[in-house]
């Protein structure tokens, strides 16, 4: 049986995580166990192991781990945070599920997946997008229809104006899209930075696999909240809604007439219509079974995030160039979305999140 423990138990965690490691175990008898919960605020870890069941409480990661025979683990707490904690579960070389972004910076992202690189142990990276099931449900009926040729995301907010939107929440589009359809690049003069509150409007066009075109969109604080991806082929075009503010949708057309149509049940949980859920139960089944984690690694959630220290910041109204690169080098589409995370500084947040950037 699978010894889980949790470490943070801030309002994300309490939120998201720990409800879905709670309905994990439930539908799963015998496969894993709620060893422990770690938070450096005793009363948090008391209330968080009696509303989800976990069997100890520890406040200190030294104490769990001498104490505790820990088989994975999931890490959720501020950003900043994340880098110092890693070294004493890659040392022992316990699965581990960490929140994004990975770090406050670049440099501090690269370290992270450069020392689970070097530890050879098991990292997935938080980006629940991926396991949404409005969106599995679309790329599955989708890829039945045919190769998809054209892709499109947007991101619509209310109000976010905070500086590092675009590090802390938008890469949730763009990794939701690489999953869906692999490395993305930015053709050469193609991205577009728009002018808008916050200084973090993009509107892009990008590269995929196999010629697919891509474009996307991530508008802050233009009075919506909204997330949906379109994906279109021969004959068929999907769509699909999948945010943090509403349940998800499908609607799937073929031949003029729709195809498809699902939406979440009206008593879906959030933690589930999000993806959280249906990510820790594919990390905790990769774990049972011995299997490599589903991913994304620190890597993985790395593609297009390496950009050159001549990228300017995300609120500089420039396009980036394939010069900066280099003659003939492909640009990562990370690059002009959250151009200038190269400094390691802390992470701006909206008032009240604790541990994590918001949705």
């Amino acid at each position: 049986m699978v010894q889980v423990v949790l470490v943070g138990a801030g309002s994300h965690s309490t939120t998201q995580h720990a409800p879905s490691l709670q309905r994990y175990v439930a539908e799963h008898p015998g496969r894993a166990r709620l060893a422990a919960v770690c938070d450096l605020d005793p009363a948090r870890a008391e209330r968080a192991a009696a509303q989800f069941g976990f069997a100890r409480t520890y406040t200190r990661v030294a104490d769990l781990l001498a104490a505790e025979r820990v088989d994975a683990a999931v890490l959720v707490m501020p950003i900043p945070a994340i880098l110092p904690m890693l070294a004493p579960f890659l040392e022992r070389r316990i699965p581990i599920e960490i929140e994004k972004p990975m770090g406050t910076g670049i440099g501090q992202e690269r370290a992270i997946a450069a020392q689970a690189r070097a530890a050879g142990s098991p990292v997935m990276v938080s980006f629940n997008r991926r396991f949404t099931p409005g969106l599995r449900l679309a790329l599955e009926w989708a890829r039945a229809q045919g190769p998809v040729r054209c892709a499109r995301g947007a991101m619509l907010r209310s109000g976010r104006v905070e500086p590092d939107f675009i590090w802390g929440t938008g890469i949730h589009l763009l990794d939701a899209l690489c999953g869906a359809l692999g490395p993305l690049t930015i053709p050469q003069g193609a991205g577009a930075t728009v002018e808008g509150p916050g200084g973090c409007w993009r509107a892009v066009r990008l590269d995929g696999p196999n010629g697919v075109a891509v474009t996307v969109e991530i508008l802050p604080a233009c009075g919506r909240t909204e997330e949906c991806y379109r994906f279109a082929g021969d004959g068929y075009c999907v769509d699909v809604w999948a945010d943090a503010a509403h349940s998800w949708r499908v609607e799937g057309y073929r031949g003029g007439k729709r195809d498809l149509f699902r939406e979440a049940a009206p008593d879906e949980p959030g933690f589930v219509s999000g993806g959280i859920y249906h990510e820790t139960a594919a990390f905790l089944d990769a774990v049972a079974a011995g299997r490599p984690l589903p991913g994304p690694t620190p890597d993985e959630a790395m593609h297009g995030t390496s950009w050159p220290r001549r990228c300017k910041r995300c609120s500089a109204a420039a396009t980036l160039s394939s010069a900066a690169w280099g003659a003939g080098s492909p640009v990562p589409a990370m690059s002009l979305l959250v151009a200038g995370r190269e400094s390691v500084r802390p992470c701006v947040r909206a008032p009240g999140v604790d541990a994590v950037a918001r949705a």
